[in-house]
């Protein structure tokens, strides 16, 4: 037998030998991995780079407007009035404007008309106190842009300094107010000695700020007419919150003590008032319209049982009298009592509409307010009607 017989013999004995694995395989269920391709590289044109740029830039653009607006216009800012001026005019405005509701030369603030539902609000015993502050916040609330506080030289040779007010009235007025004084340094205090002036009437003011900055009576000042008729207000603020406390004193009398808080969102400047009367505790919250021509009004006030409501403060105009007056609107949140009120406005400008001071009254007429001039050391105070 040749050698290639026998090497074929084998190779078929070696096959039936074999076991049949193959047929079990399967073939269909086996992935074959292909090649991946190579990954090209992006081609940055000039025309897509300028693309890619913009587009970053708009996104950029976009998010920090949103984050300015929430920043600077919805989150509310509970110490704006920033600058020494601002505070020490802010509080001579503010106790000025709540002097003359105790001046008897002033129109009192008698209710003008009302008209209740038969169930009366529980506010409507205090809208006399209320129009006193009106008289005060038409001026020192509003927007940041009509509101300014300026520091310069006098235009008076009695004094060295001078902080003028610019302001306007919901009328549309234009408002100014002016402050005089001489200042001193005196035992860790920096005294002030001056007068305001607004329009003919001219009342004494007095003050001093604390150097130690953690005294908690940061600063205190005191309009008045004379010695037993005056407005004091302390800066009582912390690193948090900008308040300030206001004692009206009427013929040697506190007549109304009243804390008032502010902060400004979406750049208004707003007040929160709290105060005590008769035995009852109520609470404010008081800011301009954005068109700034009416005062809304949220309170609560409880004396055993708590009431909250809204008031809408607007003008109403008396041709007879060429004068406005406040018209309040006030509304329980329960919606069981509402009343319509109207308080006498005092006069804010010599321009147009600026002659708000009210129907006149025979203490008036006699007084002759409108042409009076109030100077300081005139102790004839006589006998308001504040409260």
């Amino acid at each position: 037998m040749k050698n290639k017989d026998l090497f074929r013999l084998i190779n078929e004995a070696a096959e039936k030998d074999l076991p049949a694995v193959f047929e079990r395989i399967p073939l269909d269920k086996i992935e074959i991995v292909t090649e991946a391709e190579p990954l090209k590289k992006p081609r940055f044109t000039f025309q897509r780079v300028l693309i890619y740029s913009l587009a970053s830039l708009l996104v950029f653009i976009g998010l920090f407007w949103a984050m300015t607006k929430l920043s600077s216009v919805n989150v509310p800012n509970y110490t704006p009035l920033e600058t020494e001026t601002e505070i020490i005019g802010y509080q001579t405005l503010s106790a000025t404007t709540l002097l003359e509701s105790i001046d008897p030369l002033k129109l009192h603030y008698s209710l003008l008309s009302s008209t209740d539902t038969p169930s009366k609000s529980a506010i409507s015993s205090e809208i006399d106190t209320i129009n006193a502050y009106i008289n005060m916040l038409e001026i020192t609330l509003g927007s940041e842009n009509e509101l300014t506080y300026t520091l310069q030289g006098s235009d008076n040779i009695a004094y060295e300094t001078m902080i003028s007010f610019q302001g306007q009235g919901l009328a549309g007025e234009d408002i100014s107010y002016r402050f005089y004084y001489n200042v001193h340094e005196n035992d860790g205090k920096r005294v002030y000695q001056g007068v305001i002036t607004f329009l003919e009437d001219e009342y004494i003011a007095a003050g001093e700020i604390s150097l130690d900055e953690t005294a908690t009576v940061r600063s205190t000042f005191k309009i008045e007419i004379d010695t037993e008729n005056y407005v004091e207000i302390d800066d009582v603020s912390t690193t948090a919150n900008q308040i300030f406390s206001y004692r009206i004193v009427q013929s040697s009398e506190t007549k109304n003590a009243s804390m008032i808080k502010l902060h400004t969102t979406k750049r208004t400047l707003r007040a929160e008032i709290s105060y005590a009367s008769h035995g009852k505790n109520l609470k404010f919250e008081v800011e301009k319209n954005r068109a700034q021509k009416a005062l809304s009004i949220r309170y609560e006030i409880s004396d055993g049982e708590t009431e909250n409501g809204t008031i809408d403060v607007g003008l109403v105009y008396d041709e007879e009298q060429s004068v406005y007056s406040y018209r309040y609107r006030v509304h329980n949140a329960s919606g069981t009592a509402h009343g319509e009120y109207q308080g006498k406005r005092r006069r804010k400008s010599t321009t147009a509409g600026g002659d708000g001071g009210g129907a006149s009254t025979e203490e008036d007429e006699g007084n002759d307010s409108k042409n009076s001039k109030r100077r300081p050391g005139n102790r004839n105070p006589g006998h308001g009607n504040f409260i």
